[in-house]
């Protein structure tokens, strides 16, 4: 997140701007975290060398079929599972001790991507 600057509606220094309210914040390895918004998500790569260039747009939760957790050998990962797309897309890389604390936020986001399902069914 930015630190106090004049840029906190800048995207590139301040990704919840890209979500609106933050309902819930998945942190992840160094530094980086998914920003769970009203009506789509950013994964945001923390603010060191290892982030190059811009990050990519948010996702819409109509996007999205689901998300998880599972492993690459032994590191935790979270996974979002897109429509039009078979194998799911890893996203975040998550610490042990921050696994538990993850799965809080995907019952939330879970619940949103459910109700963008929804209504786009009965659209």
């Amino acid at each position: 997140m930015a630190s106090g600057r004049d840029s906190v509606d800048d995207p590139d220094t301040n990704p919840a701007s890209d979500v609106g309210h933050v309902v819930a914040r998945i942190d992840g390895a160094l530094g980086s975290a998914i920003l769970v918004g009203l009506d789509r998500l950013h994964v945001s790569h923390g603010t060191g060398p290892h982030r190059a260039g811009a990050s990519r747009q948010p996702w819409a939760y109509g996007d999205l079929e689901d998300v998880s957790i599972s492993h690459y050998g032994t590191m935790p990962v979270v996974l979002l599972h897109l429509l039009r797309r078979v194998d799911p897309l890893p996203v975040l890389i998550l610490e042990r001790g921050q696994v538990g604390p993850a799965l809080d936020g995907l019952v939330t986001l879970r619940r949103l991507i459910a109700a963008a399902g929804n209504s786009l069914a009965s659209a």
